[in-house]
């Protein structure tokens, strides 16, 4: 019988910050305290990581010890959709429910949201809209949708990306629909790429946690739109999502436009 689950994806290699889901955040590794968010949605937590020798002889102790299912599937390191295939067909998983491990600050009530309308929509995959911060990010999609894109997906971009193909492929394979934002919050960069990154997620934790353990997105945007009024908190911060456009050039293809005109067509 299949069910639904959350596979993250975590890894050590990070090339701008190398292994940061490590990093000390109020004492304890960063991992463990998007987990704990992720836990509060009620729904299974499955970690997918590469099979390298650091990640399994480092990583999944850690994950194990405080009672998270991991697995490292032997397929090529840089095969993220190949591990999620696996992964979602061995614990019979589906929908899928994907996040990335670099997203501390994730909210269970947006993910929730996104598979109660994956569960009324009958869509074949989820998303957030353009318009909400990144960091959240959660994608919803049916195990169908996913094998059909491992089996067609062929460029690096594609197998290292997990849902690429999808997207990609909206309307002619797939049917997509996206969650809406209230607010148009598109320029706050909530995630982690960089010591930069982690340094305001850190803020947050300090100044906002301690306050409200279930914080939400609510919460962060309350607090930097009193705190940084002039946006001055995301200067010289890395930008949305640029290891999909940094495997677009390294495929050789147009790597110079947006995120968001690649993904949603629109700058």
């Amino acid at each position: 019988m299949s069910r639904p689950a959350i596979l993250v994806q975590a890894r050590l290699e990070s090339q701008r910050f190398p292994r940061k889901v490590l990093a000390r955040l109020l004492g304890q590794p960063m991992l463990l305290h998007q987990l704990d968010r992720l836990r509060q949605t009620g729904l299974t937590v499955v970690v997918v990581t590469p099979a390298s020798m650091e990640t399994v002889s480092e990583l999944h102790p850690l994950l194990t010890r405080h009672g998270y299912a991991v697995e490292a599937p032997a397929v090529r390191p840089d095969d993220v959709l190949a591990r999620y295939e696996c992964v979602a067909r061995q614990h019979r998983v589906d929908p899928v429910i994907r996040v990335t491990g670099d997203c501390p600050l994730i909210d269970p009530d947006v993910i929730g949201d996104a598979v109660d309308l994956y569960e009324s929509s009958a869509a074949d995959y989820v998303a957030l809209a353009r318009e909400w911060p990144d960091g959240l990010d959660v994608e919803v999609c049916s195990y169908p949708s996913l094998r059909k894109a491992a089996v067609a997906s062929r460029t690096r971009s594609e197998r290292e990306h997990v849902t690429s193909f999808i997207w990609k492929n909206v309307p002619k394979l797939f049917t997509q629909v996206l969650l809406p934002c209230p607010f148009d919050l598109s320029g706050e960069k909530w995630s982690v790429d960089t010591a930069e990154d982690f340094a305001f997620v850190e803020e947050i934790y300090r100044n906002v946690v301690w306050c409200k353990p279930r914080f939400t997105w609510r919460d962060i945007y309350a607090y930097v739109s009193n705190r940084y009024p002039n946006k001055e908190h995301q200067v010289g911060r890395s930008l949305r999502n640029e290891g999909y456009r940094r495997s677009l050039a390294e495929e050789g293809q147009d790597a110079s436009t947006s995120w968001e005109e690649l993904r949603y067509g629109t700058s």
